[in-house]
């Protein structure tokens, strides 16, 4: 049995393998696994529950998605400060939850525990980083060791819209079973490259051409909400320009 955990943050990439017999320390190493994208479109899924719109009134919150069903999950809090969100998955269940925040002062610690076999999990976070923000994010997912046939994948985009910003973004793995689809990856970057040039050559002005790319971003999480996920689109690009 391999045993194994996996560290990625903004300020350092480390990865650690264990195993009984030998122990690897690769430094400075950046981790990308790509997996097919997880929906809810599972053949033992009998239940697809309402979608979950946590505007954080709670400060501490746990989320059990049950045998068999579906859960989206979409948390976008109404103001800053230190949350913490728990999430079980049972046996054949999958989950499919994101982040989005804008506020300048914040601390989140999201945690999915996959405890049965054949689940699923995947969470997106996405935090907009603007003029003076010190923010901290730990996105941790864990699979036991008796699971089997399970996937589980954790994505932390940061996007820097402001100066002066201190960021603190760490996707964790505890794995502990080889039978496993798993998958993680943080980046921290500005609205810039490729697609703007593009964008741009095409007659838009950089100013245009920043905000489609941001609403693209946004609504890779505000998508799990369907038509609602659109309005929340709005009030999220609304508090960034405040």
């Amino acid at each position: 049995m391999l045993f194994f955990r996996v560290d990625i943050g903004y300020f350092f990439h480390d990865i650690k393998f264990f195993s009984f017999f030998q122990r690897f320390h690769f430094a400075n190493c950046h981790t990308l696994l790509i997996l097919r994208h997880m929906t809810c479109q599972n053949p033992k899924i009998t239940l697809e529950n309402p979608a979950l719109f946590d505007r954080g009134e709670e400060q501490n919150k746990t989320i059990r998605v049950k045998k068999n069903e579906c859960q989206k999950y979409l948390f976008v809090p109404e103001e800053g400060g230190e949350y913490e969100r728990t999430i079980h998955v049972e046996e054949g269940a999958v989950f499919r939850g994101s982040s989005i925040c804008v506020w300048t002062d914040m601390v989140l610690k999201m945690s999915v525990f996959i405890e049965w076999s054949r689940s699923e999990a995947s969470l997106r976070l996405l935090w907009l980083a603007t003029d003076g923000a010190k923010i901290s994010i730990d996105g941790i997912g864990n699979v036991a060791p008796w699971c089997t046939e399970v996937k589980i994948r954790i994505d932390q985009v940061n996007i820097l819209l402001g100066k002066n910003i201190s960021i603190r973004g760490r996707p964790v793995l505890h794995v502990a079973t080889e039978s496993i689809e798993w998958g993680h990856s943080c980046t921290v970057h500005r609205i810039s490259g490729e697609s703007l040039f593009y964008l741009q050559s095409h007659g838009l002005d950089r100013k245009t051409a920043e905000s489609l790319l941001l609403d693209g971003e946004i609504r890779k999480c505000t998508e799990l909400l369907g038509e609602e996920g659109e309005r929340v689109k709005e009030e999220v690009v609304a508090k960034i320009h405040k």
